[in-house]
């Protein structure tokens, strides 16, 4: 294609694309333009539906609470046998101060409940019937009680009295405790006539709740009445009206950020009847409601399409003609005569001479390239002569580059080898799939399988899920920090079994360009075993398995805490066997060592999981009960009856084989003393009750044996 005619294709091409931003551009301007007074037009519409109901509402909930406040609805809530007659001529001077010139009064303590209505059709008959839980039409005054706000609003059909309002409950309060509600309503056809019934071309208004429950619509049908008193799931809410899940999604941002916003106004586009509608939303922090304003997109135009596009295709065309004609006589031509010379140079002739043609640029362009053949023709002979020199240098570097190809090879074997002999476990993992791309030995003979089936697994086959969130943990510090580590868990055998690990790792590249991660996996079984083995000798007697004193002290500090938080008592019971010495001196420690262990396993079955049973030293054991009743009498009644039961259980016969040949097994009888203090978390510390529970044993002691002694301070 000649460049003549490629000039006048990207004319045509800009020529076309000017008109197309051109058509673009106004048609933005004018989206823009409607948008902005669509939302300004809106955002008055919603202040002005706002205002409309929020005003009504504002002056019923003021006289209201203008109620609640008086000393004598107060005195009736309490005592609404001395109080009544006063109580009621109150409320009926408030009656015709209200709308709808109608009041009710409901009291927790009596239950009873008082209205009359617009026409005194209850005079001297106010108390209308008394509340009961079990009655579903009085649910709303229980929820009112217990809900923490001063007053509510909400729209509600009254099953006593046949009629349907929005209800405002105002609590009257003795310190923190409900005692009454009281309050009006507005009848709902009233009130919708006023606010969101009222007919506007285009427009359509409704409030909703913050769980997005309708509250007033113009179709009675749509409103979630008592809303106080439904689940979640019984309640209508707006999706009736707005269909889109994303139109909602959109709704709920703005109703988040208006409620920290209260004075602010926010418009967004939603499908509404499968039109554009553009919603006006507004919080009424008075009332916890959210004013929601429909106008039809078709309301909002202010301004249609501009009507200069021909105009301005008109005048970009005739200078496009201008400048088709200049620019073939001043760069075409000379341009073309330039080309000729270029023909016969391509075929090989470099000794033309070169004509020098046209104006300005060209002109200096047309010598710049007779000069340049005048490079070119000097040139031809050094390049052909740096070609050969550059032929010597590439075989050289050919050679080298297969030596250091031979020095990588030989040292990927060696790190092979090392791979493969490393007494710690190594791995690496593909980070976007967890799938096994390497192992060595180690890590095999640890998991049981063999690298073809461990290459067909990633990670999480062999991770157990409780380790879901450590290992996402995991992920979130390789991308943070590039490394993670070390972490302890477990891994999961072929056979199904697990072993215990210690892992870290890193994050690289590897020369397929792809992201994996490096791991370190120690097999830390023996580690593990050896440290339960430490924790069982220093937290556990070698003779009875039982707690130890430094285990004790654990968890007395446990119970302790526990009973401060909860308020309920404990108890502490300090044990001496009455009869052992006497064992040990005739048959030796061995015997003695066998009642000891008979006695401690005698012990954990006279006490619940959550208990302690500890051995002390010697013949000395203690005993921790924990979550005993909050009351002091109940709490030592439990301990009792757990000492009673340890004392029989501990006083039966035991059965000692003397060696292992006798068999015939040696017959002792031991009782047991037995010292006990109830207390509760913030009386005393640890060693003071452990003295107090010793105390108490030789109190048993000194009695004769084989007794209980609570801990007395007098004694």
């Amino acid at each position: 294609m000649k460049l003549k005619t490629r000039i006048f294709i990207l004319m045509g091409l800009i020529f076309v694309s000017f008109m197309v931003v051109i058509a673009l551009y106004s048609s933005y301007l004018v989206t823009q333009i409607n948008e902005q007074w669509g939302a300004r037009m809106t955002e008055k519409q919603v202040l002005f539906d706002k205002h409309r109901t929020l005003q009504p509402l504002l002056r019923e909930i003021a006289l209201a609470r203008q109620l609640a406040a008086e000393p004598v609805m107060l005195d009736m809530a309490l005592n609404e046998g001395n109080a009544k007659a006063e109580g009621i001529a109150l409320l009926e001077q408030y009656r015709l101060k209200f709308q709808d010139r109608s009041y009710f009064a409901a009291f927790v303590k009596s239950g009873h409940y008082y209205f009359n209505d617009a026409a005194n059709k209850f005079d001297a008959q106010q108390l209308r019937y008394t509340l009961s839980r079990s009655n579903p039409d009085d649910a709303w005054f229980y929820a009112t009680v217990s809900s923490d706000r001063e007053y509510q609003v909400n729209v509600d059909p009254d099953a006593h009295l046949g009629n349907v309002k929005v209800w405002i409950n105002v609590a009257i309060k003795q310190g923190d405790q409900v005692v009454a509600v009281i309050g009006t309503g507005i009848d709902i056809g009233d009130f919708l006539k006023g606010t969101v019934d009222v007919a506007q071309a285009g427009i359509h208004n409704l409030f909703i709740d913050r769980e997005m429950a309708v509250q007033l619509h113009a179709d009675q049908a749509l409103i979630d009445y008592a809303s106080l008193t439904k689940s979640a799931e019984q309640r209508r809410k707006v999706d009736v009206l707005l269909k889109d899940p994303a139109d909602l999604a959109q709704l709920r941002g703005a109703m988040r950020r208006l409620e920290s916003t209260p004075d602010k106004i926010e418009t967004l586009w939603v499908n509404y009847e499968g039109k554009p509608r553009l919603l006006g939303v507004a919080f009424l922090p008075e009332i916890g409601w959210f004013d929601l304003t429909l106008i039809d997109g078709g309301a909002l135009r202010l301004q249609q399409q501009f009507n200069f596009i021909p105009v301005f295709a008109a005048l970009f065309l005739l200078g496009m003609l201008a400048a088709g004609i200049m620019l073939h006589r001043v760069v075409l031509k000379p341009l073309y005569k330039m080309g000729l010379s270029i023909e016969q140079i391509k075929a090989g002739n470099y000794d033309i001479d070169v004509p020098l043609v046209g104006t300005g640029e060209i002109a200096e362009l047309s010598a710049e390239f007779k000069n340049m053949v005048e490079v070119v023709r000097n040139t031809k002979h050094e390049l052909e002569k740096t070609v050969e020199q550059r032929t010597v240098q590439l075989s050289l570097e050919l050679a080298e580059r297969r030596r250091v190809e031979d020095e990588l090879r030989s040292s990927e074997i060696k790190f092979r080898q090392l791979f493969e002999l490393s007494p710690i476990g190594l791995a690496m993992v593909d980070q976007a799939t967890g799938k096994f791309l390497e192992v060595n030995q180690s890590v095999l003979q640890s998991m049981g399988y063999s690298r073809a089936e461990l290459l067909t697994l990633n990670y999480w086959d062999v991770t157990p899920r409780e380790y879901e969130q450590q290992e996402l943990a995991q992920i979130d510090s390789l991308n943070q920090t590039g490394y993670f580590g070390p972490n302890i868990k477990e891994y999961i055998r072929k056979d199904g079994s697990r072993y215990p690990i210690e892992i870290r790792g890193c994050r690289l590249k590897d020369s397929y360009g792809r992201m994996v991660i490096w791991g370190l996996i120690e097999d830390i079984t023996k580690r593990t075993q050896l440290e339960a083995q430490i924790r069982q000798l220093a937290y556990y007697d070698t003779l009875t398995q039982l707690p130890n004193r430094r285990m004790l002290n654990d968890r007395m500090s446990q119970v302790i805490a526990a009973s401060r938080r909860s308020g309920c008592h404990a108890a502490l019971m300090f044990l001496d066997l009455d009869n052992f010495k006497p064992l040990n001196d005739t048959h030796g420690h061995a015997v003695g060592d066998l009642l000891l262990v008979e006695a401690a396993k005698r012990l954990k079955k006279c006490i619940r999981e959550m208990d302690t049973v500890a051995r002390f030293g010697g013949d000395e054991f203690v005993v921790m009960l924990s979550e005993l009743d909050t009351d002091q009498s109940g709490s030592v009644a439990e301990a009792l009856n757990v000492a009673e039961k340890i004392r029989a259980v501990l006083s039966e016969p035991y059965y000692l084989a003397i060696t292992q040949q006798d068999r015939e097994l040696l017959e002792h009888h031991c009782t047991v003393s037995i010292g006990v203090v109830v207390f509760i978390g913030d009386e005393t510390g640890q060693d003071e009750l452990l003295k107090w529970a010793d105390a108490a044993m030789y109190q048993a002691k000194d009695a004769g044996r084989n007794l209980i002694r609570f801990y007395d301070a007098a004694v």
